[in-house]
């Protein structure tokens, strides 16, 4: 009697399970999984790798109902890295689930003293090779017993500076610290003075002026006194006031060179912060490198052209372009500037629907290729908002070296190795908006590409 009530207990427990895989088995196939960007780049001494943060969504329940889905998932995030040669996945680790995460969002924060930043309801950070966690708040607080509780859980306390290479903290009292990527101890941030050494000279160009104002009123001061000799005042005051002029047109030229770069670092910021930025965002039409120009342009937009070069991103989805080419020279106001009846259309090079230079994410400037010398240009497939994103590689001689359709409408992200192009976005409509699921890694020598899916969690092999 017993075995028979063990025996209808175990085949109980077995339909049971067996009922239980069969309902996941079927839930399995509207489960999600996709990356958070923007994924983190490092470079080791066998291999380059990619981080990533992976939101996986497991379908709990399924229901359709007059036209409309509802659907009940379980949110886990987990870190993973990939070969940038092969786009292959490497390894992969759980982290936390979405019920135990206080704030949000869930991103990445930067690749910072060769480890892997990121934010999960606190700051958190990885070795991007073995993926084993290096800091959290608990890591934090023993190493920095004066913080212990201060340690806030929300995102925006938490800033990284690009430019200067910096994560600053704030923590719950309102003091200000610098972390140290190394020793993951805290130091005051104001120990950090950076230094603009363009404003620095500017001042100091500024203060001669004022020396040599001085210098004049005294020169006035000794002619009144009858100290200094008419024609000698007039020869030291022409000097003063040549010198004076030098001084005024350095600061013009200094000021001038600031105004660019703030506006570089302005244009860095922008595009470097963004995910999924506009198209027009990720081009510009023209660039200067060798003292010649280059121009990405229809016919009637170089007739409109000015001729002083200056930042330009054209638009329009039905734009015909093509590349131009003619010498540049400085004007009297040290500003860059063409002649119109110079400009040379590159004859071999085809026309770029909606094209221009890809930039580069972190510089905000044309990719510079070398061997031979050449660009990365983006065009569209086609008009409209089914066009997809087509790569290409010219050179100065407008030869079209390679092309590769990325398939994509639009990048969530794209990042320059130095040898290969990543980028990343998505075509599987079952996603969400902004969310990322396709890596293309593209060697820029010949143009090879693999791929991997993370929605699949498999190889992508590109279209022919």
């Amino acid at each position: 009697m017993r075995k028979l009530v063990w025996g209808s207990l175990l085949a109980i427990a077995a339909f049971v399970a067996g009922l239980l895989f069969l309902i996941r088995g079927c839930l399995s196939q509207y489960d999600e999984r996709s990356a958070i960007g923007p994924v983190l780049f490092f470079s080791g001494k066998e291999r380059q790798i990619l981080f990533s943060i992976i939101q996986s969504e497991e379908a709990t329940s399924y229901s359709q109902k007059g036209g409309f889905t509802q659907k009940t998932v379980s949110t886990t995030y987990f870190i993973q890295n990939n070969d940038v040669a092969t786009a292959e996945k490497i390894s992969v680790k759980q982290v936390k689930r979405h019920k135990d995460i206080r704030s949000f969002p869930v991103e990445t924060i930067a690749a910072w003293g060769q480890l892997a930043w990121v934010y999960m309801g606190e700051l958190m950070a990885f070795d991007p090779f073995t993926l084993e966690k290096k800091a959290d708040t608990e890591i934090l607080e023993k190493l920095n017993p004066a913080s212990r509780g201060l340690w806030p859980q929300e995102r925006r306390y938490y800033e990284f500076d690009t430019r200067r290479q910096q994560l600053l903290v704030t923590l719950a009292d309102g003091s200000r610290w610098q972390l140290d990527p190394a020793s993951l101890l805290l130091k005051s941030a104001t120990e950090i003075k950076p230094a603009d050494d363009q404003e620095l000279q500017i001042s100091y160009w500024r203060g001669l002026v004022q020396a040599q104002q001085h210098q004049q009123d005294s020169l006035y001061t000794l002619l009144r006194q009858q100290k200094l000799a008419a024609p000698q005042f007039y020869a030291l005051r022409q000097r003063v006031q040549q010198q004076r002029d030098s001084l005024y047109l350095l600061i013009r030229n200094g000021e001038k060179i600031q105004r660019d770069q703030q506006q570089l670092y302005r244009r860095q910021e922008q595009l470097s912060e963004s995910y999924y930025p506009s198209y027009s965002q990720m081009h510009t039409s023209v660039d200067t490198t060798g003292g010649q120009l280059y121009a990405v342009l229809s016919a009637d937009e170089m007739k409109e052209a000015n001729v002083r070069i200056q930042w330009q991103q054209a638009n329009g989805d039905a734009v015909r372009r093509l590349l131009y080419t003619a010498p540049y020279f400085m004007n009297k106001y040290d500003e860059a500037e063409f002649e119109k009846t110079a400009v040379v259309q590159l004859e071999k090079a085809a026309y770029l629907l909606d094209g221009g230079f890809l930039l580069d994410k972190a510089t905000a400037q044309p990719i510079h290729l070398r061997n031979p010398d050449s660009w990365l240009f983006i065009g569209k497939s086609r008009v409209g908002r089914e066009g997809t994103v087509v790569l290409k590689r010219i050179d100065k001689s407008g030869n079209i070296r390679w092309q590769f359709d990325t398939g994509l409408t639009e990048w969530a992200y794209w990042l320059c190795t130095g040898d290969r192009l990543l980028v990343l976005g998505a075509d599987n409509p079952e996603l969400g908006h902004q969310q990322t699921h396709l890596l293309w890694t593209i060697t820029l020598e010949d143009g090879s590409v693999h791929g991997y899916d993370y929605f699949s969690d498999a190889p992508r092999i590109p279209k022919p």
